[in-house]
């Protein structure tokens, strides 16, 4: 796959969003602002002209983390760290993902929500392999 810069779509990773200092702290987005209240906005004016229900997109949590931690930080993790990365993984979740889909779906009680998971590591567990 070929990027227009020199890495592939996410945060920079000499310069990602989250680090293993201040995940923690990364809170639920504030829906009546910014990029979620134009995503809102968006959202109902395609429902409108379209008369069909709008579809919230979001990154699957992993590739959440691998956007705004870093895709070899959180690999790194996975191998060396893989409470923290379950912990990061269960905080997205409860704390951005979960939130903005009751917001999304308060909203829009007849749309749909879709995950993608683009930067999944393609994992196996070596003992599953003989099954």
């Amino acid at each position: 796959m070929m990027y227009p810069d020199k890495f592939p779509p996410g945060s920079d990773p000499e310069k990602p969003l989250i680090d293993k200092a201040n995940w923690r702290k990364l809170g639920t987005p504030d829906f009546t602002t910014g990029v979620p209240a134009a995503i809102d906005r968006i959202l109902s004016a395609t429902q409108e002209l379209t008369g069909i229900a709008p579809l919230l997109q979001l990154s699957a949590p992993y590739s959440l983390a691998a956007d705004i931690y870093g895709q070899e930080p959180i690999l790194a993790d996975v191998v060396n760290e893989p409470e923290t990365v379950n912990a990061l993984l269960d905080h997205l979740g409860d704390v951005v993902l979960g939130p903005w889909m009751d917001h999304f779906f308060e909203r829009f009680p007849e749309g749909w929500a879709q995950f993608f998971a683009w930067l999944q590591p393609n994992i196996t567990a070596p003992q599953l392999m003989d099954h």
